[in-house]
């Protein structure tokens, strides 16, 4: 078929219309045309009445998608011009008037350093979501692949599982470069079977096989290599794990009992490092809030960082833990808040950790910031409705948010460094050229004075 002789053009972004019955009504269906000079993300829901969106090409008549459209539901569109019918099934009348709101986000566009990843967990293998301080969505990274593990280094590189093969491989490792375009898949010559748990010291990643304790290092060369074969793991499977920041010890928990033990990975020795108290068998330590691992996280200073799940109650509690166990803090959330995955906030400070909580039991609004470990309470944090499948799962208030339990990294910029440290006074240098002080690209935006680099003087009056 040609193009529709009538539509509606989609203008300004976001776009917003009332299409009324009478004009449905006329044949059944409902025309928009949407043109981009560039390539986007695109998305586009109408509330309530209408079931489906068709996005056909330039023609008119090659259809490229059809989907539900009572949610958002984001699609890679590249320049050109498209077509959008939206129509009922099976063919017939609406029944009034409603709502088609549309919108768009860029591809692998720059975002702040600090910023969380957050990829999104369906066999469709949709782009990764970055997610900015003030809960701004800059941009959607194409070559993000589903998965519900992974991590990323301060130098900007992140290791994560590709559950779905986006990259050719089921279960492999998938190496993305600081600008989290691709740059290899990895596969251990004893492949994954399941979730392995990704952690990473301050200069490799850190893979273990949860079926066989295999646990291999990635560099960000892509030379995978195996450590040892943790003898306890192999045994009884593994919940979270982690890896301090020289590469020497790691971290893990048993499913269902409660001990938090610490493996010297060089001389392949395990301690007991802590035991919660009040654990029960039905109870886990650091389990999602669709039941996939958690994480541990070893801060700067060897402290680390989990949370465990008490059943009994519906409630969790985040536990910091001194390096030789001892607790440093506790922070409980009462349900129906509960922690969904920590990272870190900093890569040098040992104060916070970068929390995501859900607030509600059905996971469509949730919390994401930096967490006070002292205090207990976001110091800086951003509200936002979440979505799965790319779809929202929300209050429906027009906003992309978070995927509903996929992981989520901090991302800091090639070369390291991680937002400055709030404590550490002192005059650093901007670069005027520059909108905003935190640039993922431009590690060299900012430094502190003096620096031999920069010549500084006192003007004079």
């Amino acid at each position: 078929m040609p193009p529709p002789s009538s539509f509606v053009d989609i203008t300004t972004i976001p776009f917003s219309r009332v299409v009324t019955k009478v004009e449905f009504d006329v044949a059944n269906e409902f025309w928009f045309r949407f043109i981009t000079a560039t390539d986007v993300a695109f998305s586009q829901v109408a509330f309530t009445n209408i079931e489906f969106c068709n996005i056909y090409a330039s023609d008119g008549t090659t259809r490229l998608v059809r989907f539900i459209v009572r949610d958002w539901f984001w699609w890679k569109l590249t320049a050109g011009t498209y077509y959008i019918k939206l129509d009922m099934f099976p063919v017939g009348v609406v029944p009034g008037d409603f709502t088609y709101q549309a919108d768009t986000r860029p591809l692998n566009s720059t975002f702040e350093e600090g910023s969380v990843l957050i990829p999104d967990d369906s066999g469709d293998n949709y782009g990764g979501v970055i997610v900015e301080s003030d809960g701004n969505i800059p941009t959607i990274a194409t070559a993000v692949p589903a998965s519900e593990i992974g991590a990323a280094l301060s130098n900007g590189y992140v290791l994560i599982h590709d559950r779905y093969g986006k990259h050719g491989t089921s279960n492999a490792l998938v190496l993305l470069n600081p600008d989290l375009t691709f740059n290899q898949k990895i596969i251990p010559t004893t492949p994954f079977t399941g979730f392995p748990r990704i952690s990473h010291s301050n200069t490799d990643f850190y893979a273990v096989n949860q079926s066989t304790g295999q646990l291999w290092k990635v560099t960000t060369a892509g030379v995978c290599t195996l450590v040892t074969t943790i003898a306890e793991i192999a045994a009884d499977g593994v919940g979270p794990f982690g890896v301090n920041s020289d590469g020497t010890i790691a971290y893990f928990s048993i499913p269902d009992d409660g001990i938090i033990r610490k493996y010297i990975i060089a001389t392949d020795t395990s301690s007991v490092l802590y035991t919660i108290p009040g654990f029960a068998p039905e109870d886990i330590v650091a389990n999602t809030y669709d039941s996939n691992p958690g994480e541990i996280i070893v801060l700067p200073d060897g402290s680390l960082v989990t949370w465990w799940n008490d059943f009994s109650t519906s409630n969790c509690a985040l536990i910091h833990l001194s390096s030789a166990g001892v607790l440093l803090h506790t922070i409980p959330f009462i349900s129906p808040e509960t922690i969904d995955h920590l990272s870190y906030a900093n890569t040098t400070l040992s104060t916070h950790v970068k929390a995501w909580i859900f607030l509600e039991f059905d996971a469509s609004r949730s919390k994401l910031g930096n967490l006070n470990l002292s205090t207990g309470v976001f110091d800086t944090s951003a509200t936002f409705d979440n979505f799965f499948s790319n779809q929202n799962a929300g209050k429906n208030n027009n906003s992309f948010g978070p995927a509903s339990s996929c992981p989520m990294f901090t991302l800091f910029p090639a070369g390291g460094g991680g937002e400055p440290d709030p404590t550490d006074g002192g005059l650093y240098y901007i670069n005027p050229t520059k909108a905003q002080r935190h640039d993922s690209y431009y590690p060299d935006v900012e430094k502190k004075i003096p620096n031999p680099t920069i010549e500084t003087a006192l003007l004079g009056e």
